[in-house]
């Protein structure tokens, strides 16, 4: 009965996070098509399938500042910063900025 119930949650997880991926491709499109208020938008909507998510959490967290919403930039900068090191992205990230 465990097994069934850990499949379940790795497959919703999984899920939340080819959805957040995918928001987070449509908005880097949106934002080359100069749509910046629906890159947002998507951004905001990776964010909210998956929190944890390293691009998103640098990509929104630099918006937020160039917004001039400098402490929730702040935070979403410091929650990236606070991932695991082994976190899938983190170095790449962290290396390109």
């Amino acid at each position: 009965m465990g097994n069934r119930k850990e499949t379940k949650r790795a497959n919703r997880e999984d899920y939340a996070r080819f959805q957040a991926e995918a928001e987070y491709a449509d908005s880097i499109f949106r934002s080359a098509m100069g749509d910046l208020e629906e890159s947002v938008a998507c951004l905001e909507r990776a964010y909210e399938l998956m929190p944890t998510y390293a691009p998103t959490l640098f990509s929104l967290g630099t918006v937020e500042y160039q917004r001039g919403k400098n402490a929730r930039g702040k935070k979403l900068l410091l929650d990236l910063l606070a991932l695991p090191s082994d976190t899938e992205d983190f170095h790449e990230i962290v290396d390109k900025a």
